[in-house]
């Protein structure tokens, strides 16, 4: 049977905060004082008296800890009930600010871009129809003037 933490440190169940310091003072200059130093066993038992020490330093943790035990000693299993937990992947306050931010300058810059776009697109637009218009005019030349000058048929004006 695996010792308990009781029996690591060496004090009764009952003992209270000054025991069980003086107890883990105790315990551990024996431990230190021992030749076998530095071997593998020497630092498993300085590891277990220090987590007995802090389990049964800490009184909420003791007193699980002495439940545990009884009910152990009682050769009673213990039930863990399952526990309705809040998720976890809730996204935090600074995450949520950036999710907005991030929404907001980006449809800031689609507006921005899509809109010059559009103008663009217009003023392209614009550029074609001048020149189909341009090359649509029908020009005639005049051959009864001294000089040939070629005038527009729309308007009938010179072109120069």
């Amino acid at each position: 049977m695996k010792r308990s933490f009781y029996e690591v440190l060496g004090v009764a169940r009952d003992a209270d905060q000054s025991q069980i310091d003086m107890q883990y003072a105790a315990a551990g200059a024996k431990l230190a004082a021992i030749e076998v130093r530095g071997t593998a066993a020497a630092i498993a038992e300085s590891k277990l008296l220090h987590d007995g020490y802090l389990l049964l330093s800490n009184p909420g943790k003791r007193a699980e800890y002495d439940a545990k035990l009884e009910a152990e000693e009682a050769a009673e299993k213990l039930t863990f009930i399952a526990v309705a937990v809040p998720a976890r992947r809730k996204l935090s306050v600074g995450a949520v600010v950036l999710l907005a931010l991030t929404i907001g300058i980006g449809g800031t810059a689609y507006r921005h871009v899509s809109g010059k776009m559009e103008q663009v697109r217009v003023e392209h637009a614009q550029a074609v129809k001048r020149k189909i218009d341009e090359q649509a005019k029908v020009f005639v030349i005049d051959a009864t003037q001294e000089k040939p000058v070629v005038l527009n048929a729309s308007s009938g004006a010179p072109k120069r």
